[in-house]
């Protein structure tokens, strides 16, 4: 239960941007060297800072987009259409998440968490469901 590079290719078309299959993408640590199964989104920041610092900084907040990891689905629709509740719960416990941020100019932020998933991880997984 692999998945091919051309299903790969056919998943990552289907989803938006920082969604998708991956080796090393942003906002995953840098340690995990293999392909993983990736989502990315905007949890807030700080706008509102300029050159004239007249303008006060104001934090902001983002929601986590409910479609955000459709990336997942659209892996087990391949490997395994026919998922029980049980075995979805025991998928994502393999579900790994990290934080990270994007700096602008004066005082400007963006933060964003990344959700991710080792392919191989899944993979093994999958072959004792």
């Amino acid at each position: 239960m692999k998945l091919t590079e051309d299903q790969i290719i056919e998943i990552n078309k289907k989803v938006g941007y920082d969604n998708g299959i991956y080796v090393q993408p942003t906002g995953v640590p840098s340690y995990v060297k293999d392909k993983v199964i990736v989502c990315r989104y905007e949890t807030g920041g700080m706008t509102g800072g300029s050159c004239w610092g007249i303008d006060e900084l104001q934090s902001y907040t983002e929601s986590n987009p409910e479609d955000s990891f459709v990336a997942i689905d659209l892996v087990l629709e391949i490997l395994k259409p026919n998922i029980s509740y049980l075995q979805y719960e025991k998928i994502e416990r393999l579900i790994q998440i990290s934080d990270d941020r994007s700096y602008g100019y004066y005082g400007n932020r963006t933060d964003y968490e990344t959700k991710y998933i080792i392919l191989s991880e899944l993979e093994e997984l999958l072959e004792t469901l």
